[in-house]
């Protein structure tokens, strides 16, 4: 600002001193060519800079339309709080499988033929493949009960698995998913704690009762076959608590809802980034504009000051008196 206002005073009077000095120079009389072709480029130099600053405007109202999008889709946010606190859940799953796991690794360190040992020693590799899914949800620190969906997905598996290695039956196995599937996928809300386990209590229930049904007979082997039958039950409705933190993830982290809602919030604020980024991006600005920015900030105050001195110059002539 100083350099510009010195550089002023100094035309002024450099100019002053010339028309006063040389009154009949041909300079004068030839000032207004250079005068008249450089109000014509001010004149188009001002059309580019407001084309420029249609453009940035224009930016800018793009921009407040985003943010008003953005409160307005922020307000239509599902609800994706967990029916209990996600640590606390997780807490709970995470003792019943160590517990499930150690009994396992204990019995198959052990000669015992009990039903329970026999049916914990079998889960272990399963166990293990749950416990790892566990501890990479844990690790995410996905929030609002969106990444307890994948651990959830993992039960699917763990049946498989719990079958495949004969720790379940058939019948348990495909009672204890469809068990598990009608409580994720239930349409009247989460479930709580409490009864999450009263719904495991009341699967373990129906699962006995058609298993002392199936086996009336009272032969020695079908004894011990109604023994391991009622040992499976008993884990699966423990695998069913341990996963009863995904009965409380609410219908929209469950349908996806969340998930869409998500991806259209960051699309949105990808588009405001872009939009902001261009407002300041000199790459976003034509040539034309660059150019015409570069002069009028650069150079024109400097050209239109010597201008504009030189023709106070020419009225200083004009004033001398005629030899």
């Amino acid at each position: 600002m100083l350099t510009t206002i010195f550089f002023a005073v100094v035309c002024v009077l450099l100019f002053s001193l010339v028309g006063w000095l040389f009154p009949s120079s041909k300079f004068w009389s030839k000032l207004d060519f250079l005068i008249y072709p450089l109000g014509i480029a001010g004149v188009i130099l001002a059309h580019f800079t407001a084309e420029e600053d249609r453009r940035i405007l224009a930016l800018d109202l793009r921009a407040q339309q985003l943010e008003r999008e953005i409160e307005s889709h922020r307000a239509l946010r599902p609800r994706s709080e967990p029916a209990e606190p996600v640590a606390a859940a997780l807490s709970r799953t995470w003792v019943l499988l160590e517990t499930e796991l150690e009994l396992g690794r204990v019995c198959q360190g052990s000669t015992s033929l009990a039903a329970n040992c026999v049916v914990r020693s079998r889960a272990v590799s399963a166990l293990q493949e749950a416990k790892r899914a566990f501890e990479i949800y844990s690790t995410s620190r996905t929030p609002n009960g969106l990444g307890m969906v994948l651990l959830c997905e993992a039960f699917s598996g763990l049946v498989d698995a719990l079958y495949d290695d004969r720790v379940l039956s058939s019948f348990v196995a495909q009672s204890l998913q469809t068990a598990f599937d009608a409580a994720f996928y239930r349409q009247q809300g989460v479930l709580s704690l409490p009864a999450a386990i009263s719904y495991a209590d009341e699967f373990s229930q129906q699962q006995t009762e058609l298993t002392e049904e199936l086996f009336r007979s009272a032969s020695e082997s079908s004894a011990l076959a109604f023994g391991m039958r009622t040992e499976e039950i008993s884990f699966a409705r423990t695998i069913l608590i341990a996963f009863s933190p995904c009965f409380g993830v609410p219908a929209s982290v469950r349908d996806g809802s969340l998930t869409n809602w998500q991806v259209a919030m960051d699309e949105l604020a990808g588009t405001l980034r872009e939009v902001n980024d261009s407002m300041g991006a000199p790459e976003a600005q034509s040539t034309a504009a660059q150019a015409s920015n570069f002069v009028s900030l650069q150079l024109w105050p400097y050209l239109l000051v010597i201008v504009l001195s030189a023709q106070f110059g020419k009225a200083i002539a004009a004033k001398q008196p005629t030899l």
